[in-house]
């Protein structure tokens, strides 16, 4: 007979990732150009990434447990047409972004020696929290300072891809790599992630253009470092799948980054194409499906060996 295992551990994570195929196969339009295809990016995050990650950064049972129980409410949430009914159904998504936020905080108070890459898991997990504030902000169909629901939504996603899950992938590559000298990407990372935020309050505000053109710059830079460290890791595995799995990813996000320096430039060189529901379509897509999904998988099974 051929005798089958299955890490029982990964339950709540593959029952999250079930349920996201079966949102994607309901909500599907084969048009990708709308607010649906957003949501059902968007959802990946919580449903199975993000738990995923965790699972990779070695948290129990019970958190596995609890982030599949809590990212239900933010999918029923989406079934729910905007207002302050979806923004409560919503809301114990962020308590429990809050609860690993406080908890952390209370673990680097305890520890006087902090491993390496703390401050890269402690900003994720600041910068996971401020996107389920964004979330929410959604739901209740909230836009701060006036900007375009669309927008709303798309910082949902800058704070959970491009924030949390950056951030705590470039963890992995520092502690793989174990060396001082590449700590200066993670403050690279960290702060690109900000600058990027605080460049597109300015414009929206009707500052200079060049300030959210410097900010992608600098975001540009770090998670095109981070993506060409995941191709050259991966390319010393290649033998293995997870090598081929990180360098899918660190691919997809150099492309990804490529394309939000070009947007980043727009008012520069001009592309006619490089629209906002283009770039949530391609960029979305190679951060979400080509980049987090391959290298947290590779990750997780390089620790596994």
């Amino acid at each position: 007979m051929i005798k089958t295992s299955f890490d029982f551990k990964l339950a709540p994570i593959f029952l999250g990732f079930i349920t996201w195929i079966l949102i994607a196969l309901d909500c599907w339009t084969f048009y990708f150009f709308n607010l649906n295809y957003v949501q059902i990016l968007v959802l990946s995050a919580p449903l199975f990434l993000i738990p995923l990650s965790l699972k990779k950064e070695n948290e129990s049972q019970q958190i596995l447990w609890f982030a599949f129980f809590f990212s239900l409410f933010i999918v029923v949430s989406f079934y729910f047409e905007r207002g302050m009914e979806a923004g409560y159904i919503g809301f114990p998504w962020v308590s429990f972004c809050l609860f690993l936020l406080i908890r952390e905080i209370n673990r680097i108070e305890l520890n006087i020696e902090q491993p390496i890459g703390f401050e890269l898991r402690l900003m994720a997990l600041f910068y996971l929290f401020i996107g389920s504030l964004w979330l929410i902000a959604d739901r209740i169909d909230y836009q701060p300072l006036g900007f375009d629901p669309m927008i709303v939504l798309l910082t949902v996603a800058h704070f959970q891809f491009a924030s949390f899950l950056l951030l705590i992938t470039t963890k992995w590559i520092v502690e793989f790599l174990k060396t001082k000298n590449i700590k200066w990407i993670s403050w690279f990372v960290i702060s690109g992630v900000l600058l990027v935020a605080i460049g597109i309050t300015m414009t929206q505000l009707g500052f200079s253009h060049w300030i959210e053109t410097l900010s992608v710059l600098v975001m540009v830079f770090a998670g095109f470092t981070v993506g060409f460290l995941h191709l050259l890791i991966g390319w010393q595995f290649k033998e293995a799948l997870f090598g081929w799995l990180w360098i899918t990813g660190g691919i997809a996000l150099m492309i990804g980054m490529s394309l939000a320096l070009l947007y980043g430039l727009r008012n520069i060189v001009i592309i006619p194409f490089l629209t906002i529901p283009w770039m949530y379509v391609v960029h979305g897509t190679l951060n979400a499906v080509g980049f987090a999904f391959p290298v947290i998988l590779g990750w997780g099974l390089y620790e596994k060996r």
